[in-house]
């Protein structure tokens, strides 16, 4: 949405949205932790970080990859450290709520077994 609505030139399209898909890479750290182990504890503070940081840390790279200077790749960090935070305040209502910070799929097997 930042670059369509800034007027991005197609390089920041590309560094946005290829920085982006690095981020995927957090998928691993679920698939080897469980679902529920990071959703639960401290952990469920430390993915979605992991998630920015990683999202961060591609755009920087393919920034670099087209030719930016590596000092002007350090905003991509700063830049985005009020989402972080808005990140870590929703994950903490999120969590107080029943079923919405949860595999769906479990909530319902959850949800069906208190029934019977």
């Amino acid at each position: 949405m930042f670059c369509l609505f800034s007027g991005a030139t197609p390089e920041q399209y590309v560094i946005y949205c290829g920085g982006n898909l690095l981020s995927v890479a957090a998928v691993a750290l679920l698939k080897a932790l469980g679902r529920e182990r990071v959703r639960t504890g401290h952990l469920s503070l430390v993915f979605p970080l992991l998630v920015q940081v990683l999202m961060q840390a591609g755009r920087a790279a393919v920034a670099l990859l087209l030719g930016a200077r590596p000092g002007s790749v350090v905003g991509f960090f700063t830049t985005d450290s009020l989402s972080l935070l808005f990140t870590f305040v929703i994950i903490w209502i999120a969590r107080k709520l029943d079923g919405v910070y949860e595999d769906q799929k479990h909530y319902l097997l959850r949800l069906h077994a208190r029934e019977e």
